[in-house]
This record gives structure tokens, sequence and C-alpha cells, in this order.
């Protein structure tokens, strides 16, 4: 029987290796610890969490890749079978993706109104929340403030260039770097990209309105 490294149990789970080793330690995995390492028994679904505690990055990824109409990489297959039954479960949708921050490293910034264009006029943004309103979501775009997934490059291009205020209490600049490439293939990020980070939004009906979003996407 072929063995899986902590890395390996993590890439064909959906979840991050410091997960599969909490799950291995936990004793909801087979695994081995020798020395300080773990050697896992292969094992064909996700473990999902305790209710209120966040999924893997890997795993809300696949979620948004799969209501985007897309298939999700880094998702082995038995997993993502098991998932798409899950999408059914609009709560637990809700759930996995109320934790933004799990999916990308968030800055919010605070810039001069005037070179809230000029950072738009940049190349390889992608627009998301409030600066990404389609005709799907009741709420009107956002002119005065900018929300996109960017590289780390274009972030800190971005930061050079603008001197934004990082402790500022009303930030008009969020930047999202995602921990996985898929989003940074797109312009505008796809609907259920957009409501799950209005989930974030401070504002309750932009919550509201992302909420019904993702209600409609998974009902169809």
């Amino acid at each position: 029987m072929d063995l899986w490294s902590s890395q390996d149990a993590a890439h064909r789970l959906g979840l991050s290796s410091r997960r599969v080793r909490a799950l291995a330690g936990a004793g909801k995995l087979k695994a081995h610890k020798i020395g300080s390492r773990w050697i896992f028994e292969p094992v064909s679904a996700v473990r999902e969490p305790h209710a209120g505690r966040p999924v893997s990055a890997a795993i809300a990824w696949a979620i948004l890749a799969l209501l985007s109409g897309d298939r999700p990489d880094r998702v082995h297959p038995s997993a993502l079978s098991r998932l798409k039954r899950r999408l059914r479960d609009l709560e637990w949708v809700l759930r996995s993706l109320q934790y933004g921050e799990a999916r990308a490293r968030v800055v919010r910034w605070r810039v001069l109104p005037a070179d809230i264009p000029k950072i738009l006029a940049k190349r390889g943004l992608v627009l998301t929340g409030l600066s990404a309103i389609t005709r799907e979501i009741d709420l009107v775009p956002s002119s005065e403030e900018l929300d996109a997934y960017v590289t780390s490059d274009v972030m800190r291009t971005i930061e050079r260039q603008f001197q934004p205020a990082k402790g500022s209490d009303e930030p008009n600049l969020t930047l999202r770097v995602p921990n996985q490439p898929w989003i940074l293939a797109f312009s505008q990020a796809p609907l259920a990209v957009v409501s799950a980070d209005l989930l974030l939004s401070p504002g309750a009906r932009a919550v509201r309105a992302g909420r019904e979003a993702l209600r409609r996407l998974v009902h169809g």
C-alpha cells in the first residue's frame, strides 16, 4: 500500500497540510508519526470540519469554481464528487465561504480618492465585491472604493507607487492576493466570488445581497 506524506494527503483531500496533521493528531485520519513527520494511509473522501470551523482554502475555492461552472484544480476526484453533493446545502456553502481571509491575503488601505481611477486603470486587477456589481445583484457599484484580486507583484507596485495609509479606519482600497491562481484568469470575478466577498462586507445590505445571489446559484 502506498502511503502519503502530509503534503500528499493535503493535496488529495483538498485541505491544508496543517489541517491534515491536526486531523491525524485527533485520530480522524489514519496516520503514523515517525519522528516529526506524519505518514498517512490513503483515504477516499474529505473529512468535513465540524460546524462553524472554516474549510480549507482549497475547498473554498473549489466551491466557488463549481458554482461558476468550472472544474476546480487540486481536488481529488472522490473528494470532488462529495463536494458536489454538499453544494445543495446553502447553509453549508455560506459557512464555508464566510472566512475570506483563508482564500487570499487581504489588505485594506487608504489612498487618495483621485488615485482610485489610476489604480483601476492598471493591468492585472480582477474586480470583486462592490467594485464588480452586476445586474444579478441589487446594489449600486461603488466608484469611491476599489476591491480587487491581484498578484503579489501588482500589490507591491501599487504600494510603491501610491503610498497608501495602512492603518486607516476608512479604507477605500481592498487588495486580495489569492492562494490559488484560478481567479486571476478573469478581468472581473465570477458572480459566485463577488457574492462570497460581499458576505464579508461591513454593510448589512451588501451581505444580504451576497447571500441572496449565492442562494440563487445553489438552488438554480
